[in-house]
């Protein structure tokens, strides 16, 4: 598996991959997916590949790397238009979410109620 990584590290919000090492700050966004609501957190993590791609403002780039179908192309879309410019970086191996309080609420699904019930 290569380098050790905590279990506690995040992973990439862009490409799942293991190994984030910096964060966007974002504004909370909702995102309607096909009847189920998407809710963002209030940070992305991202790889190192994904920050240079971010920090580049490749959104093509992004979506091709990290091997995003249209929803996934939707949330870069939201990204990219909630984010803060700059990236806080922390230490390699650990978890910046930890001792967060009021503990963050992370991105989440929800099921839209159907209409006419």
């Amino acid at each position: 598996m290569g380098q050790s990584q905590s279990l506690d590290t995040p992973a990439c919000d862009f490409c799942s991959r293991p190994g984030a090492v910096v964060f966007f700050r974002t504004v909370e966004f909702a995102l309607d997916l096909g009847g189920v609501e998407w809710l963002s957190g209030d940070r992305f993590h991202a790889c190192p590949t994904c920050r240079t791609l971010v920090a580049a403002a490749n959104w093509p780039g992004l979506i091709a790397y990290a091997g995003l179908g249209p929803r996934g192309t939707r949330v870069i879309e939201g990204f990219r238009d909630h984010h803060a410019l700059g990236a806080v970086a922390f230490e390699p191996g650990t978890n910046p979410e930890t001792g967060r309080w009021p503990t963050p609420r992370g991105p989440a699904l929800r099921r839209r109620p159907e209409r006419g019930r």
